[in-house]
């Protein structure tokens, strides 16, 4: 033990990981555990509706704040820091307010297309959502610059007792899918009230002008944004065409299968995403393939044992602990599990295309790695067992050509490191 904690001592990197590992650990643990009552108070079609609220909502907050909230962790100065911070509330803000004028007609249309008459009120107030959770993530990525990762622990487990709480709170009083979707307001709310408090820019030199940052950074609304727009709608197309073709009910056993799978992705690689693009952003030329070809084999190891046993128990696992009309969502977590365990090998990655501004080697892989779920999803025949198989095994393969690219696009990078230095 003593060794330990030597070595956690001793290495910025090991602390760092442990002091967000045990905040998402936590924040992961309330809603997995409090899932077991909160499946018994609500029904598969009210995940379903849930499922397609947080669709929308994400896929915008996504781009929320034109992507250079991403940005922040990027200059060398803080005062180019401290300027992309007020650039990204600035958008985040307009982003709210357009959204809210946009839903005011085109709400009730929506909620009826998507056959969810349950989503309409809060569709009203998503502008509201996407203030908070732009916000944020702004702080997050200020926080991610100066490496404060315990608030960011933090605040993590606060919007999970807030989100959950909630959610337990209104299933209770037999609220339905509001109760649901009410928790992603009050969890998100409480998370900023903390933030806003503890993350704000400490005072220093003046920020630098809101024009000369627009410019500087380009690439990311230009590049970066289209590839997280993409990521979202690939992500969020899914729900809302299984939610079409196959009903709320199994939009619901998808969306709990996901988001159960996705834990022990999230528990890791939340902690190792956000100090691995601190790290890469901060590398020099030389040393990034080297880096990167760490990051996958470090993944690699640590998603071995968690997947297999997913893999081959999630099904009665599944009905054990939330109840046997989940029974459909453990097989569903078992097929995930292909994907999902590449989506952890891969996930820390996605930052080196960022460093070394070759967003549109990623930009162009998105647009691959979006159309091909949509159109299986458009155009495979048969139950939805089957259709998520062949979803599982596209994807892992893609997620296979995608490390080759980040240690390519790596390796180049280095490459004009050395014949610079060779210049010279």
């Amino acid at each position: 033990m003593n060794r330990i904690r030597r070595y956690v001592g001793e290495h910025e990197f090991a602390r760092h990981f442990l002091t967000l590992f045990s905040g998402s650990a936590i924040a992961q643990a309330i809603p997995i555990a409090a899932s077991v009552v909160l499946t018994r108070l609500y029904e598969p079609a009210d995940y379903g509706v849930l499922a397609l609220y947080t669709s929308i909502v994400s896929a915008i907050a996504t781009m929320a704040a034109w992507r250079y909230d991403v940005a922040i962790v990027l200059p060398r100065s803080d005062a180019e820091g401290r300027g992309l911070v007020r650039l990204s509330s600035r958008l985040v803000t307009v982003t709210a307010v357009v959204l809210t004028l946009v839903m005011l007609p085109l709400a009730g249309p929506i909620a009826q297309w998507l056959d969810a008459p349950a989503l309409q009120p809060w569709l009203y107030l998503a502008g509201l959502n996407i203030l908070v959770l732009g916000h944020i993530q702004i702080y997050i990525s200020w926080l991610n610059r100066r490496k404060s990762y315990a608030t960011m622990s933090g605040n993590r487990m606060l919007q999970a007792v807030g989100t959950t709480g909630t959610q337990l709170a209104a299933g209770f009083a037999g609220a339905g899918a509001p109760g649901l979707i009410g928790g992603t307001f009050v969890g998100p709310a409480l998370g900023l009230a903390l933030l806003a408090r503890r993350a704000r820019p400490e005072p220093g030199a003046a920020p630098a002008e809101t024009a000369g940052l627009l410019r500087r950074y380009w690439r990311m609304p230009v590049l970066n944004g289209p590839t997280a727009l993409i990521d979202a709608f690939r992500l969020n197309g899914i729900n809302v065409l299984i939610g079409r073709i196959f009903g709320n009910a199994l939009l619901g056993q998808f969306s709990l299968a996901w988001r159960t799978v996705q834990a022990p992705l999230t528990l890791v690689n939340g902690a190792l995403s956000q100090i691995y693009y601190q790290r890469f952003a901060t590398t020099e030329r030389g040393g990034m393939r080297a880096l990167a070809w760490w990051c996958v084999s470090r993944s690699t190891l640590l998603g071995v044992v968690p997947f297999a046993a997913l893999f081959f128990l999630a099904e009665p696992a599944f009905a054990f602990v939330f109840g046997e009309q989940w029974r459909l969502a453990g097989r569903l977590a078992e097929l995930l599990v292909p994907w999902l365990y590449l989506n952890f090998i891969t996930s820390p990655l996605s930052t080196v295309f960022l460093v070394v501004e070759r967003q549109g080697v990623s930009l162009a892989f998105s647009v691959i790695y979006m159309a091909v779920p949509l159109l299986t999803l458009l155009l495979a025949e048969g139950g939805i067992e089957a259709v998520v198989t062949l979803i599982a095994i596209e994807m892992a393969g893609l997620l296979v050509v995608f490390i080759g690219l980040a240690l390519w696009v790596a390796g180049e990078w280095d490459k004009r490191a050395q014949r610079t230095a060779a210049a010279h």
